[in-house]
């Protein structure tokens, strides 16, 4: 049985109790692994309080938390303005530096056959993994560039990504060799998202949002940043023939759930104010409560602006039955494959969202015939699945 350590970034905890794209992945790995005790886990994560209650139910994971620097301004400055010198000068971040050893001496003395990264600053982890064999050493890209570099080359061994559109970043930069690449598709809990609501708990719901029955629903889920288009989304709303009778329902926050508004918030906002009865910011909602939400809509919208890597969300919402309106970004158009209406990230992006979300809400059939299909592609990407493809990928390491 395959010995892996899996190292979170320092941002959330597993138990992912405050959310998280990558914890709610690692979440999923150590839930199916409760079940199929096909591999031994040690999860490396940070410290919170209800995070660290909920691991005590886990038996087949070993979780190894770890807290971060004191909270004393004197401290955090000291290291910042020591930082900030021995970036300049040699590229060295002491911080990551001194969270890499103290990771190390948390586990030093577990044995692993591999040293998962999920992520974080990369190269910091050097210190960490400079005590394991080069062989053991396995990164997971989970978006953003995930191209290969000499360092990257130097640390690790192999290099997981989601899909073929990261796969051939790795190919176009020709510093790694295809073969220490290796796909592997996220997945999600099918199941619980595909739950249906009868049509008393839809109206009641809709009802405690201000939305009438006979609304039509657009939702956004994410973050909003600038990157995820959703400015752009709003003007597209604006623009709908018929908005009356249109709700937006925003669902995200910049920071999944922190109340401090970002300038891109408040930007949002303001463009919002004259169709402010068209539009509702939920703030940040829960990943276990994300699919009675998906239920009570009828048209997702993904505006992302970058690349996309292969967001859970849009998998979520063909789960939940939900006809997609989404850009060319990414690994997205892999997802969904045939089942959703593409726009070019172009100057004419708010006039082609308008224009699509416009021809679902004028035809009904459209929308549940993608429907349907989009609960069929989704089974394909299931957390069991996501599970099974992990095991299988470490097997085929030792080959």
């Amino acid at each position: 049985m395959k010995k892996i350590c899996i190292i979170l970034p320092e941002e959330f905890p597993v138990p992912a109790t405050k959310g998280g794209a990558v914890e709610t992945l690692v979440n999923s790995i150590i839930d199916e692994n409760e079940k199929e005790k096909k591999i031994e886990i040690t999860c490396v994560t940070r410290y919170e309080k209800k995070a660290y209650e909920k691991s005590k139910k886990y038996k087949h994971t070993k979780f190894v938390f770890f807290r971060m620097y004191p909270n004393k301004k004197i401290i955090r400055f000291g290291i910042r303005v020591i930082n900030n010198f021995l970036l300049k000068i040699t590229k060295i971040n002491i911080k990551n530096t001194i969270h890499s050893k103290r990771l190390y001496k948390k586990i030093k003395n577990e044995e692993f056959d591999y040293i998962l990264i999920e992520g974080g600053d990369l190269l910091s982890y050097n210190k960490l993994l400079e005590n394991y064999e080069k062989k053991k050493r396995i990164v997971h890209f989970h978006g953003g560039n995930a191209v290969g570099t000499e360092e990257y080359n130097e640390i690790f061994q192999n290099f997981i990504v989601l899909n073929n559109f990261m796969l051939n970043q790795f190919i176009e930069n020709k510093i790694i060799a295809k073969e220490r690449v290796h796909i592997l598709k996220n997945g999600i809990d099918v199941k619980r998202f595909s739950k249906e609501l009868t049509n008393e708990e839809k109206d009641n719901l809709r009802k405690s949002y201000g939305i009438k029955k006979d609304d039509i629903v657009i939702i956004y889920c994410g973050r909003l940043m600038k990157e995820k288009g959703v400015k752009e989304l709003i003007l597209a709303i604006k623009q709908l023939k018929n908005k009356d009778k249109v709700k937006l329902l925003i669902v995200g926050s910049s920071n999944f759930g922190n109340k401090n508004k970002t300038k891109y918030e408040e930007e949002i906002v303001e463009i919002s104010k004259d169709i402010k009865e068209n539009i509702i910011f939920t703030g940040f909602i829960h990943n276990e409560d994300m699919y009675k939400i998906y239920k009570m809509a009828d048209i997702a919208v993904v505006p992302s602006l970058w690349e996309d890597a292969s967001p859970l969300v849009v998998v979520e919402q063909m789960a939940s039955g939900l006809p997609i309106v989404s850009t060319v970004s990414g690994g997205i158009p892999e997802l969904v494959e045939d089942n959703a209406l593409l726009v070019e990230r172009d100057e004419k992006i708010v006039n082609n969202l308008a224009k699509n979300i416009d021809y679902l809400i004028e035809n009904p059939d459209k929308r549940n015939e993608m429907s349907a299909k989009g609960k069929i592609l989704s089974e394909k990407l299931s957390v069991e699945n996501f599970y099974k493809n992990f095991v299988e990928l470490f097997e085929k390491l030792d080959k």
